[in-house]
Order: structure tokens, then C-alpha cells, then sequence
């Protein structure tokens, strides 16, 4: 557990298991989706908290899934160390002749956590939460500014709550759980460690801030060895970087066969950052973006431009998302795009972030899924994916009861995609493009967003699209993220 910010071992404990995988779809199983919390929401709720000062606390249950009630049958061999026979067995009877039937839904089962988060869905709604539509993960108790005010995220078993400063909400919820319902829901205090992302909160100053350090450090141990002869690096990735392809990988069968251990670490590296990219590390996005395209058939160059990537995270460990409650909370994006910069299938890349109350909420880095035939239309479907994604957040915030100032500022560093956005202009040179990018202008014409021209050098998105150089990276760095 955490205990003051020091991880330490509070008690130890056996947990009984099934192997959920012998289980049949239609017949002891039927769904097994169970709604976590989204990033982005977590962030906006601790933007909110350092906002208006609201009290950031942790609770987590012991054996959750416990709580829920198994709807299927489903039949499992007896815990060894626990065989048994019925009273009522005949004389002779042995333990192996029977099997359980489980009653409650237990770690390993298909539908476990399934069970358990609509049983934790039905205790919220009961309670008096009402459930987020935009984010299920997410539960809201009154409107903002009320005494009773509070935003809950469920991740699994640990609710994570943002409530008016001396609410007796959650103390009334917590009460609820433990006696009404019987479960035992404990309290942990305030928000210290969530996700695995580690949450550092100065009240006087009206900050918050997020970060994976102890994350980063445990990667540096288990990757110590390949590490051993990594230099330091101020960036991701080498601006060489943008010629990575295929081909540059095995071309042989006995060639892959030899590369196989290094493959294997390849895409341990690259699963290890990706969680750091979508929490706290969106510096990486565009690095990680790169080399996953290559996790089936990695080469040497990609290993050495993956190992420079964990070099820079480690190197930069301490840098975190910082959430200053003296900002406004107003929504601000940004996007770009590179024109077929992929070597391989010659599609663009689209990297877009947006920012609430001035810190970071979700950034991305992905190749296009269409072949772009111009800079222009490259530009123009990238800023048509990040209106799509303000929509979301305007939607969720106008859930919340947050503030949200509209249109949103989308800075955009092409002309041509902004007069093609605000305009059907040039019909005989894009009628090509497919519906779906032309929301843009919905957007636009509803007055959601608003594009607005700056020029390259003041591109902040410029760094999710292509590898920059020291200079220009660190130019834009304290938007995604800073000490």
C-alpha cells in the first residue's frame, strides 16, 4: 500500500483463483465489459479539484468482486489445501468426485468484473449518484458549488473522489457500503497514488501534480542490463528517426529466428512506455507512435531507437503533469500533421492535443487511415479528428456542470485546411475526401470549435507529427509536460 507517499507492505495475503479460460461464451458466460474510468476524466476532475479547492480522496475494496452474485452456473475444481465432501456424501465418498458451484463471482472468471461493476453501479445509483454518460467510469453526486458535491471515478475496485471541501457525501457513501451493503470499502485518505500514476497536491499553492517517477524507476530496474551502455538524451527519438521502415527489419526466416529475444524485448520496452504516454508522458507520443508500427518484425535500428526512448524517460523522470488552480478553466487545442511521412505506405501522421484550465488532458499521434493527396487534406482530416475529440470533452464538461468557453481555440498552421474547414471551397480537388472528415465543418458551423492560423515555428502539436531537434522540442516541452 501507500502510506504518506512510502510504499510499504501492510500485510500479506493468499487469493483463491480460476482459470476463466475454460469457460464457454453462452453457457456459463455471456458479457464480460466492465467500464473503467478514462484518463482524460480523471484529469479534468483533479483540474477541477485544484480549481475550486475541492478535497481529492482515495478508497479502495478488499476482495470486490466478492460482493457480486454469479448469473451463471459455472463449476470449478475444489481449492487445493480445502478438499472436502458433503455432510449428506455417501460412506467412502472421495473429495476429487466433487466440484464447486461458485456463488459469488471470484478473481479469474470471465464475467467477474463484469458482475462486479454493475453490483457497484446499482449501489451508486441507489445511494443517489447518477452515472455519467459520457464516461460510465464516472458518478456525480449534486451540482457543482452545492455542499453535497462530488465527482467519483471507478477504476476497478479504488474510487478516486473530488468533493465540495467538508462534504459529508462520501463519509454518508463510505457508511453506506460498509454497513448497509457489508462490503468492506476502506479509506485511504487523500489521493496520493492512483493508477500508478503518483498524485503530489500543494493547497497553499493551488497545485496538483502528476507523475509516474516510481513507475520510470521500476522500468530502469528491469531493463538494467540493456540500458547498462545507454548515453543521456535530451529527446525521444534522433530526427533520424523519420526514416525508419520495414525493410529495415529481418528479411529472412533465419534472420527473424535469430532476432526473436530482442523482438521480445522490443515489445516489452514499447508496452512499458505506452502507459506512461497515456497518462503523464505525452512528450513520447510520437516516439512510441513510430516504433509500435514496427513491434511485428523490429530490426536493430528500431531496438536502438527504443532503447533511446526509455534513456529519455529515465533521464527526465521527475516531469509530470502540473494542474495550477489559478488558471481559467477553458478548453485550448491544438493540431498538425505530417505529410506522408510514413516510408512504408506513404500516409501522414495526425498529432493533436488539448488542454483544460492550462494543463494537458489527452494527446495523440497516430497515421492517418487514409492516403492523403495533399498537405492540405492531410491537415484538414487531422483537425477533424481533434474536433471530434472536443466535442467529447464539451459534452462531458457540460455533464460535469464545469465551465466551458465556446468555440474552442484550435491553432492550426495551414491556411489551406482552415479555408477548406470554414469554407466548401476547391470542390474539383476534394471531393475525393471521405465524408466523415467533412464533420469538421458541423463543428465549425455550430460554433464548437474556431481555427485559428499561427505559423510553424509557434506550432505546439508540431512535436505528436515528427521528430524535432534539441532546440525546437525544448521549446514546446512545458505544454505536455514540466518538473
Amino acid at each position: 500500500i501507500v502510506l504518506d507517499g512510502e510504499v510499504m507492505v501492510a500485510k500479506k495475503k493468499c487469493r483463491w483463483t480460476v482459470d476463466g479460460r475454460e469457460q464457454v461464451l453462452g453457457v456459463n458466460y455471456d458479457e464480460v465489459f466492465a467500464s473503467v474510468v478514462r484518463m482524460e476524466t480523471v484529469k479534468i476532475q483533479i483540474a477541477a479539484g485544484a480549481h475550486y479547492d475541492l478535497d481529492l480522496e482515495l478508497d479502495d475494496f478488499e476482495a470486490a468482486y466478492l460482493n457480486a452474485l454469479m448469473q451463471h452456473q459455472v463449476l470449478c475444481e475444489q481449492p487445493p489445501g480445502y478438499e472436502t465432501v458433503p455432510d449428506d456424501a455417501p460412506p467412502g465418498a472421495k473429495p476429487k468426485d466433487y466440484v464447486c458451484r461458485l456463488v459469488k463471482a471470484i478473481y479469474g472468471t470471465k464475467q467477474g468484473a463484469c458482475e462486479w461493476n454493475k453490483t457497484l453501479n446499482k449501489a451508486c445509483i441507489d445511494f443517489g449518484f447518477r452515472r455519467s454518460v459520457c464516461d460510465p467510469g464516472l458518478y456525480i453526486f449534486d451540482k457543482l458549488g452545492q455542499p453535497g458535491f462530488v465527482l467519483m471515478s471507478v477504476s476497478t475496485d479504488d474510487l478516486a473522489s473530488a468533493s465540495t471541501k467538508g462534504s459529508r457525501t462520501m463519509t454518508e457513501f463510505r457508511r453506506y457500503l460498509n454497513i448497509d451493503k457489508g462490503w468492506v470499502c476502506n479509506h485511504l485518505g487523500e489521493l496520493k497514488l492512483l493508477l500508478g500514476v503518483r498524485v503530489t497536491r500543494d493547497r497553499s499553492a493551488r497545485t496538483v501534480k502528476m507523475d509516474q517517477t516510481d513507475a520510470i524507476e521500476g522500468m530502469q530496474k528491469k531493463f538494467m542490463k540493456q540500458l547498462a551502455n545507454a548515453r543521456r538524451y535530451d529527446t525521444p527519438a534522433s530526427t533520424e528517426s523519420v526514416n525508419l521502415n520495414r525493410e529495415m527489419g529481418p528479411q529472412t526466416e533465419e534472420g527473424k529466428k535469430a532476432f526473436l529475444p530482442q523482438k521480445k524485448l522490443y515489445a516489452s520496452l514499447l508496452m512499458t512506455t505506452m502507459y506512461l504516454m497515456l497518462c503523464t508522458r505525452a512528450d513520447v507520443a510520437q516516439a512510441v507512435s513510430k516504433l509500435c508500427r514496427f513491434m511485428a518484425n523490429p530490426g536493430e535500428r528500431h531496438m536502438d531507437a527504443s532503447i533511446r526512448l526509455v534513456s529519455y524517460l529515465i533521464h527526465s523522470k521527475t516531469k509530470g503533469l502540473v494542474f495550477d488552480g489559478a488558471m481559467p478553466l477553458k478548453l485550448k487545442a491544438s493540431v498538425d500533421a505530417d505529410w506522408a511521412e510514413d516510408r512504408d505506405q506513404s500516409r501522414s501522421t495526425t498529432g493533436y492535443f488539448v488542454q483544460y484550465g492550462g494543463c494537458l488532458l489527452t494527446a495523440k499521434s497516430f497515421l492517418q487511415k487514409t492516403l492523403a493527396l495533399s498537405s492540405v487534406q492531410a491537415e484538414y482530416q487531422a483537425a477533424a479528428a481533434v474536433g471530434r475529440e472536443i466535442e467529447y470533452l464539451v459534452m462531458l464538461l457540460n455533464e460535469i456542470g464545469l465551465p466551458c468557453e465556446l468555440p474552442v481555440a484550435v491553432n492550426e498552421d495551414n491556411n489551406g485546411a482552415i479555408a477548406l474547414a470554414e469554407h466548401p471551397i476547391q470542390h474539383s480537388k476534394n471531393k475525393h475526401i471521405r465524408l466523415r472528415y467533412h464533420y469538421i465543418r458541423v463543428l465549425i458551423g455550430d460554433g464548437v470549435i474556431k481555427l485559428v492560423w499561427v505559423s510553424t515555428e509557434e506550432q505546439e502539436a508540431d512535436m505528436l507529427t515528427k521528430p524535432l531537434s534539441k532546440d525546437k522540442f525544448m521549446k514546446h516541452l512545458h505544454v505536455y509536460c514540466r518538473d
